[in-house]
């Protein structure tokens, strides 16, 4: 069993959530995935997630698949990767090999945050009931759904999903962002401006999904700017 000694963290449907620091690790659990036997190489991955370092987890994950084409985790992490660097479409054929070797909510809502990206919004829906089939309280499943929704124009399933998400969830940046913009789509500025600012305030900076996505902050001043306050 290797013993890490940095913060974990695991992705989460374009983010990262701490799990457990220096310490020995029988099996972590997180929200959609159970983590058991961590090798080096994995830890070496995580670290590069925490700084955001896609090149080198691009680097990683190829050298990892070199020793193991059937490692789902490094094609989870060169997918992740290759969408972090706006190459999405490359990070789809990824997704799918890591999903076909060893399905689980992280790697469908991984998978549908690429669909997003894609503008495929119909597949990124199935995928995040996908995710919640297997857990049916999985946050990052719902929220991947209430922004597909969001983009299709049906912002009742958006504000549904979203809610969920945020009830198991409620203290999560980029749900709290979500939110945001289903309200500010909504022409609810208020709640807009108030999702958006606790956003901010948990972690104006966390990961987006893709490049391209436009931060809390930057959402914000949109909100403020087209409410007139």
């Amino acid at each position: 069993m290797i013993r890490i000694n940095l913060v974990i963290l695991i992705l989460i449907a374009g983010t990262l959530l701490v799990q457990v620091t220096g310490a020995d690790i029988p099996a972590p659990r997180i929200e959609g995935l159970n983590l058991t036997n961590i090798t080096e190489l994995q830890e070496s991955g995580f670290r590069a997630m925490e700084q955001r370092d896609w090149n080198t987890l691009l680097r990683i994950a190829g050298e990892g698949l070199a020793r193991d084409q059937n490692d789902p985790q490094m094609y989870s992490m060169k997918g992740y990767a290759l969408r972090k660097l706006n190459r999405s479409q490359q990070a789809l054929i990824e997704d799918s090999k890591a999903i076909a070797i060893e399905p689980n909510p992280v790697r469908y809502a991984n998978r549908g945050m690429t669909y997003l990206s894609l503008g495929n919004y119909s597949a990124a829906l199935a995928d995040g009931e996908n995710a919640i089939s297997i857990i049916p309280d999985y946050s990052s499943g719902y929220a991947l759904k209430s922004l597909a929704y969001q983009k299709m124009g049906d912002i009742t399933a958006a504000k549904e999903n979203i809610d969920k998400a945020l009830a198991i969830k409620p203290d999560t940046a980029s749900h709290l962002h979500y939110a945001g913009i289903i309200a500010m789509q909504d022409g609810n500025y208020e709640d807009a401006v108030y999702f958006l600012n606790r956003s901010i305030t948990i972690d104006p900076n966390y990961s987006l999904p893709w490049p391209g996505m436009t931060n809390a902050t930057v959402d914000l001043e949109n909100v403020r700017k087209t409410s007139g306050g």
